[in-house]
């Protein structure tokens, strides 16, 4: 893909309806295959602007970040990175043109055992002004790691037509499509969480110990135990 179609590409994502973002989507699998960081960060903004993260549209804008952007998220990386006014980072939380925080939910998402390790490795003073952003990302990727232990068979309420009650049935048994893309869908999200190496749960517990309280949003000795459950399960 030349420049210009590069830069035609960009447009289209940041100028389509959000109802172009759906499983199968061409102009999802046009940016999924180009290494652009800035398609990779068009599609951090549109996704961004979602309100309901937990939509299938969400899923799959970060399902395209993730084949355009690499395993190791160097684009979103580099949104973060950058940011050096830590008041920004707490005034612009809920901000809608703010990257950092955009690119930050994503790599909580789906970035799994790498990005807690790229994110335990920044808990250190030439990264001090992004810790309140970096503890939080820590935190979300604890948190995915536990609803993955806890995660149980999909349900669907169903009624019934004899005696006009609704029960709750699994999934599997009356949703056919519905079932299968759910499967496809935790797969996806799950890529990348895989066992945490031990020797950097460690430095994460350590490094914790030095975070003060006031940015923290899981009690430490709550974040300590969440790491031990987890490398427990994913061992």
């Amino acid at each position: 893909m030349n420049e210009s179609d590069v830069v035609s590409l960009i447009n289209e994502i940041e100028s389509v309806d959000f109802r172009e973002f759906w499983w199968g989507s061409p102009l999802l699998a046009r940016a999924s295959e180009v290494r652009d960081s800035r398609v990779a960060q068009a599609l951090v903004y549109r996704h961004h602007g979602l309100s309901n993260k937990e939509a299938f549209s969400a899923h799959v804008i970060r399902q395209a970040i993730k084949k355009c952007d690499g395993p190791d998220f160097n684009s979103l990386w580099r949104i973060i990175d950058a940011e050096t006014d830590a008041r920004a980072l707490v005034e612009r939380i809920e901000d809608l043109h703010y990257l950092p925080w955009a690119a930050t939910f994503i790599l909580g998402e789906v970035g799994g055992a790498h990005v807690f390790a790229g994110t335990t490795a920044r808990l250190i003073p030439t990264h001090q002004v992004r810790f309140h952003l970096l503890v939080r990302l820590l935190s979300h990727i604890v948190i995915r790691y536990l609803q993955i232990v806890e995660d149980e068979e999909p349900t669907a309420t169903v009624m019934d037509v004899e005696s006009g009650q609704s029960k709750t049935v699994p999934l599997k048994e009356v949703g056919g499509d519905s079932y299968e893309m759910h499967l496809a869908k935790q797969s996806e999200a799950n890529e990348y969480f895989t066992a945490l190496d031990a020797r950097i749960v460690t430095d994460a517990k350590s490094k914790l110990q030095d975070i003060p309280d006031s940015l923290l949003n899981i009690p430490k000795p709550q974040f300590i135990q969440a790491l031990d459950i987890i490398q427990v399960r994913f061992a």
